[in-house]
């Protein structure tokens, strides 16, 4: 997404200010890449000088950001960065590995502050903010427990509000009437996660 906008006009100074704006220790990396032969922009979120995406990829992919899913999987079709951990009641052994990541998890109110904290324009910000509280009221949903329970793992939490705001900021910033998209392809068949197979788009996904 935030490579398609620099393709329509925005300008890189726009995102790397509102990057700035947002103070989570985040920058972007913008490149020109080769994808079978049509050049693209690649856009790269780094919080403290890495990638936030760094965890183990199968291949690379046209797109930076692979969709984590609470189950601990590896798929890497094309999704929005999401990493969020849910204390489900069905964890069993797997309660105790989370533990730690929940205490450095971000909930849904104070990543809703950090954003209202940014020096951006209000329609922006307000745009972010509802797709953040879409996704956490989806995943609330679909896991059965309290919004308040959502917790965005530390660094996909930064990733993901990096890719949020930047996008909402520059789709206004362009002050355009409507945008008009095909169907979005959002992959098919079926996944192995730590509870068993699930379909492709996952549940979450879907809802939205």
């Amino acid at each position: 997404m935030l490579g398609a906008l620099l393709h329509t006009g925005v300008s890189q100074e726009l995102l790397q200010r509102t990057v700035a704006a947002l103070n989570i220790g985040a920058e972007l990396r913008i490149s020109r890449v080769d994808r079978s032969g049509i050049a693209a922009t690649k856009v790269d979120v780094l919080v403290n000088g890495k990638l936030a995406d760094q965890p183990q990829r199968s291949h690379e992919h046209t797109h930076s950001h692979d969709h984590s899913h609470p189950h601990a999987h590896d798929h890497s079709h094309e999704h929005q960065a999401l990493k969020v951990e849910i204390p489900t009641a069905d964890r069993h052994s797997h309660s105790h590995e989370h533990t730690s990541d929940h205490q450095h998890g971000r909930s849904l109110s104070e990543i809703r502050e950090i954003i209202r904290n940014a020096d951006i324009p209000r329609p922006a910000r307000d745009s972010a903010i509802r797709a953040f509280e879409l996704l956490g009221e989806t995943e609330a949903g679909i896991h059965n427990v309290p919004l308040e329970s959502i917790h965005f793992h530390e660094v996909g939490a930064v990733d993901a509000i990096v890719d949020i705001v930047c996008a909402s900021v520059g789709c206004h910033s362009l002050g355009v009437d409507r945008f008009i998209c095909s169907p979005l392809n959002l992959g098919g068949g079926t996944v192995k996660c730590a509870h068993g197979e699930f379909p492709v788009p996952a549940p979450a996904t879907l809802a939205l």
